[in-house]
């Protein structure tokens, strides 16, 4: 029997060290907040679902490596496991106590906005010193890293040249994944400054679509109100090695670090089913868990390395 596809969105901790102006979780720097859910039960959970579904695990925060027991979680789940978890960092806290499970995980997602100080002081509001130390760790230990980033009215034509050339040519990254900023969360403030319309995301189709790459892997996730920009362009898209995904709802389940449990990662706090108790199937049976909203990814276009012969590694 197959087992149904789920994605799982927990968040360990809300507390983070930075204050991104996109951040759609609103996570705090100093906030610090009691009754976190125990790794025990992170742990139930996690275990649970992966026991009545083909479940995909996306594990973050706030910045989830400021949760000083996490290693506790990560090092006990069994290895079939670890390997349907997605970890995104913010990349200023060191991996070295962390690489060993990180090996074995799906995907560990560094967050960056840009190639310069400039573009990440933008929306992070950090310098990219500390981050490149363990961008550079990550791939010197071999750990499966994809750089993840935001696709924003203001810088989005750098984005997709000039950083993405600098982190392939300069430090040997070759994955990267990119979504467009939401207004959502603390991006709400900053919507009229950031959030790209759909004459934005045309340019950065044809920007994709006019950059040659052999061996990076980029995939970009718009939402529903893209569809029809990239259905305008997906005759050249395919032509040019991009395979263009419309996903279907899928369903969906978010959990707090608090036990409280929604649907949607973009909007969980008007979406509540229940709370954990002991029982994530109990709270969750009553539940249609498909889900899609204005925000939720629902086309993704990707290409994978080596999918055109002979193309130059990049070529703007």
């Amino acid at each position: 029997m197959i087992s149904k596809s789920i994605n799982v969105h927990i968040y360990v901790t809300p507390v983070c060290n930075i204050r991104c102006k996109h951040c759609y979780y609103d996570a705090g720097v100093t906030e610090k907040r009691e009754e976190l859910l125990t790794i025990q039960q992170l742990r139930d959970i996690i275990t649970e679902l992966d026991a009545d579904y083909d479940a995909d695990f996306h594990m973050e925060g706030g910045e989830l490596f400021l949760r000083e027991d996490i290693n506790e979680l990560f090092e006990t789940i069994p290895d079939d496991i670890l390997k349907h978890i997605t970890i995104t960092t913010n990349g200023t806290i060191g991996l070295s106590k962390h690489k060993n499970y990180l090996k074995k995980i799906n995907c560990l997602r560094i967050s960056v906005c840009g190639h310069t100080d400039e573009m990440q002081k933008e929306l992070r509001g950090i310098g990219l010193t500390k981050v490149l130390e363990v961008v550079r760790y990550a791939k010197e230990e071999l750990l499966p890293v994809t750089l993840r980033m935001t696709l924003n009215k203001k810088y989005y034509r750098e984005l997709l040249t000039a950083s993405i050339q600098h982190y392939y040519e300069k430090e040997g990254i070759k994955k990267f994944s990119l979504y467009e900023f939401q207004p959502v969360g603390r991006g709400k403030e900053f919507e009229d400054e950031y959030m790209m319309d759909d004459e934005d995301c045309e340019r950065v189709l044809q920007l994709i679509k006019d950059i040659q790459y052999r061996d990076i892997e980029i995939r970009i996730s718009f939402s529903h109100k893209r569809i029809d920009v990239v259905k305008r362009c997906e005759k050249e898209l395919l032509a040019s090695g991009y395979e263009v995904i419309y996903l279907n709802p899928e369903e969906s389940l978010t959990i707090d670090y608090d036990g409280m449990i929604g649907i949607c990662p973009w909007n969980i706090d008007k979406k509540e089913i229940g709370r954990y108790t002991g029982d994530i199937k109990k709270v969750i049976k009553a539940f249609d868990l498909h889900h899609t909203c204005e925000y939720c990814s629902v086309i993704v276009v990707q290409k994978k390395k080596g999918e055109i012969e002979g193309a130059p590694e990049i070529n703007v």
